[in-house]
C-alpha cells in the first residue's frame, strides 16, 4: 500500500552553508502497509554544555566536533519507528487502543536499555491512524 517514492534529510541552514556534516537524529520506516517517522530531539553537547544557535563558522564547527555521535536521539528513533512498523505488520486490526499498548512496551523497553547502555531516549513520536 505504501510505497517511498522520495525522501530526503534536511540539515541545520547554518551546518550547510559551511558544508559541515551533522549527526541524523531523525529516522523513517516504510513498509507496504505502514510507515513511521520518529523526531529525534537535538540534545545537548557532550559534557551537557548548552550553547545558543550557531552564527558563525567556527561556532557551528565546534557544535559539531561536540555532539554525540552516533547520536542517542537518532538511536532512539530507529529503534521505535522499526519497532513500530514491526508491530504493525503483525497486527490484523488496527486501532488507538493497539498502538498505545505498543508505545507503553516501547516506553518499558527503553527504561530497561537507559540503565542497561545508556541510551538517552528523546523522541518525539507522531502517530496517524
Amino acid at each position: 500500500m505504501f510505497k517511498c517514492i522520495y525522501s530526503i534529510r534536511f540539515q541545520n541552514q547554518m551546518f550547510t552553508k559551511y558544508n559541515i556534516k551533522f549527526p541524523e537524529e531523525d529516522y523513517f520506516c516504510v513498509n507496504e502497509n505502514a510507515f513511521s517517522v520518529a523526531d529525534g530531539v537535538t540534545r545537548d553537547l557532550i559534557g551537557g554544555e548548552v550553547r545558543p544557535y550557531p552564527k558563525t563558522e567556527e561556532e557551528v564547527r565546534y557544535i559539531a566536533a561536540h555532539y554525540p555521535n552516533p547520536s542517542g536521539a537518532f538511536q532512539s528513533s530507529k529503534i521505535i519507528a522499526d519497532n513500530f512498523v514491526k508491530y504493525i505488520k503483525s497486527c490484523d486490526e488496527i486501532s488507538e487502543q493497539s498502538v498505545l499498548i505498543l508505545l507503553k512496551e516501547q516506553m518499558q523497553m527503553f527504561g530497561r536499555l537507559i540503565k542497561t547502555e545508556k541510551l538517552i531516549m528523546l523522541v518525539k513520536i507522531y502517530i496517524v491512524l
